[in-house]
């Protein structure tokens, strides 16, 4: 499932912006509720316009839209041009800070919990190697990023 976002204009004078005219989900009912009163920008229209794209909502049966705020993503729009998670990395960051950064010993450190890396076992590195990651995106970019020596 995924979600629209509304913004509300800054100026209510219908000078910028809509009305809403379909129902809203109600975050503390949980239904579907009338659309609020006013003019709102629609930001995912917005967004989309300049290349960025909404996620899914998650629906795995430990982390679920339906009963944890963060899996409904509604906050969450990505512009990924064609590059991994590491590509992405690496126009903002040297390789040095993404090894300081995003070392298995960084990553442990910062609490983040292990994920078994297939994808370092299929490229012939250290199969019993335990990939440290934070979130969803990060395991590929370790996996294919970070030097295996630091397992």
């Amino acid at each position: 499932m995924f979600w629209r976002l509304y913004l509300r204009a800054i100026r209510q004078d219908g000078s910028t912006g809509q009305p809403i005219i379909l129902p809203v989900f109600s975050r503390s009912s949980r239904t579907l509720a009338p659309p609020p009163k006013g003019y709102f920008v629609d930001f995912t229209a917005l967004a989309a316009a300049h290349g960025w794209r909404r996620i899914a909502a998650q629906e795995r049966e430990s982390f679920n839209w339906r009963s944890e705020l963060l899996a409904q993503e509604y906050w969450h729009f990505e512009r990924r041009d064609g590059l991994s998670w590491y590509g992405a990395v690496r126009l903002i960051h040297d390789d040095k800070t993404i090894a300081r950064l995003f070392s298995v010993e960084a990553l442990k450190d910062a609490g983040a919990r292990a994920v078994y890396s297939t994808a370092r076992a299929a490229v012939g590195t250290a199969a019993d190697c335990d990939a440290w990651a934070m979130g969803a995106a990060a395991p590929i970019g370790i996996a294919k990023g970070i030097d295996a020596r630091n397992c």
